[in-house]
């Protein structure tokens, strides 16, 4: 449309551009279950700190939220009389 305008100099030889293949350059899968349940068997709930390492690794696997949305939570985004948690996503 532009070379028909006369606004644009290029010229294709072919009709229409061929696109490239697209390939795989990384495995964005992620951690299995099996690999996952590992790391719940070895956590030691009896402590506080085990508590709070099983919660916030059940946190991650049961909402699929990324490391930096669960870094951000403060106490303030829990909601007890709700029951709710405030999960702030990209960009928010």
């Amino acid at each position: 449309m532009g070379r028909n305008l006369k606004r644009c100099q290029y010229h294709f030889d072919g009709d229409r551009i061929e696109s490239l293949k697209v390939t795989k350059y990384r495995d964005t899968k992620g951690v299995g279950v099996d690999e996952y349940n590992k790391v719940f068997d070895v956590i030691d709930t009896t402590c506080a700190k085990g508590k709070r390492d099983y919660a916030l690794f059940l946190l991650l696997w049961a909402n699929v939220l990324r490391r930096g949305q669960v870094a951000k939570l403060t106490v303030g985004d829990f909601d007890y009389h709700e029951n709710t948690l405030t999960v702030y996503g990209k960009g928010v």
